[in-house]
């Protein structure tokens, strides 16, 4: 049996597992929403358009690692058609009326061995969004060390940083115009999606837990049958609360599907990925566990993500204009699909062992992007909140 693993650094260590892999979903929803902001940026600064913008670092393809590897590299690699190559550090203010700009000290100076100074990194540069002031721009590393001043930081544990004074910063950056404007919106919107979906798992496991209370009140039975996608789903639940998984995680992927309905109601959708979020997930811990997986299991698990994507596509999402309104719940549940089913079609497309061509294995270019239409969405989960 493997016990689960994931990422750690300083300031991470006090969050779960789901808190870490919401606010990494968080960090990558705004850094690939502002990838056309920071290539128009770069144009006007440079006057070329050749620029081309990719999403850089260790979560550049996977959001969230499972493995105990942590990475210095900057958010965003810009490229020229004449050769040039740039970094670029990615920070978004959001809390109104700051008094001071935060920047970690490792991220804008290198330390010189066998002293006690920094020199600015020479390779990159901070590309800084502040939202409530909708303000953007560019700064350079020895700029922020010329400006700041070293003090420790509260919401960073009173760890130390360059600190920018609020009269000193806001003037270097630019006023934002309507493309900013529409990326905030965007980035607000999938929050919201992401947000929205965030307490089903608990409602889950609620509901499980309820069922085994009422067995011992009553002095009853209770009973999991692993045999349909529902109580596999429960065995999964139960295993993870145990902090266990099975000892050949693929066998159970390929049994998943056999019981989903082929036209499944989001609370079967739902059901099932809990499932595959516990298996898969837990076992891409491990790469003896992998290695077991056979090209069949690979396969059938390539098919379960096709089912899904067909479910998500059938789904009748909000959309703006008249139309028949599916419950606030049900939209909810099939955010929770989207949400785990977007992770795994990513981790699938860019793992080079699972060699099983499918359209609904690619790499995604934003997240929620399988949700027709994100805006209404977003709307018809701030209108049930009002």
């Amino acid at each position: 049996m493997s016990k689960i693993g994931y990422a750690q650094s300083s300031d991470i260590r006090s969050r779960t597992w789901d808190q870490y892999r919401h606010d990494m979903k968080m960090k990558a929803i705004r850094e690939l929403e502002c990838i056309p902001l920071l290539r128009d940026l770069l144009i006007q600064e440079y006057s070329d358009e050749s620029v081309t913008v990719v999403k850089h670092g260790a979560d550049a393809d996977l959001w969230f690692s499972r493995k105990q590897a942590l990475s210095q590299t900057p958010d965003y690699l810009a490229t020229w058609g004449s050769g040039r190559r740039r970094m670029y550090e990615f920070q978004i203010a959001i809390q109104p009326n700051l008094t001071h700009y935060d920047f970690k000290l490792s991220k804008v100076g290198k330390k010189v061995r066998g002293k006690e100074v920094r020199i600015p990194w020479p390779d990159r540069d901070f590309f800084y969004v502040v939202r409530p002031e909708e303000k953007v721009g560019l700064l350079k590393t020895d700029w922020i060390m010329d400006q700041g001043t070293i003090g420790s930081v509260a919401a960073w544990g009173s760890r130390p940083a360059y600190r920018v004074r609020r009269e000193v910063f806001l003037p270097a950056l630019r006023d934002g115009d309507c493309r900013l404007t529409d990326v905030l919106g965007e980035i607000m919107d999938r929050e919201t999606l992401l947000d929205a979906q965030r307490d089903v798992p608990t409602r889950e496991k609620a509901h499980l837990a309820t069922r085994a209370a009422q067995a011992v009140e009553n002095r009853g039975v209770l009973t999991v049958e692993p045999d349909t996608t529902e109580g596999l789903a429960e065995v999964c639940l139960l295993m993870s609360a145990l902090g266990e998984i099975p000892e050949r995680p693929g066998r159970w992927l390929r049994r998943l599907f056999v019981g989903l309905p082929d036209d499944p109601e989001p609370n079967a959708l739902v059901k099932c990925m809990l499932a595959v979020d516990f298996l898969y997930f837990q076992y891409a811990t491990s790469a003896s566990e992998y290695r077991q997986m056979t090209y069949g299991e690979h396969r059938d698990m390539v098919r379960g993500l096709e089912r899904v994507d067909r479910a998500i596509s059938s789904f009748r999402w909000p959309r703006r204009g008249p139309q028949d309104r599916v419950s606030l719940e049900d939209v909810q549940r099939m955010l929770f699909v989207v949400n785990v089913f977007e992770d795994w079609r990513q981790d699938v497309a860019v793992d080079p062992r699972i060699r099983v061509p499918s359209p609904a294995v690619c790499k995604a270019r934003r997240i929620f992007e399988s949700v027709p239409d994100v805006r209404a969405t977003a709307q018809r989960i701030r209108d049930a909140a009002a």
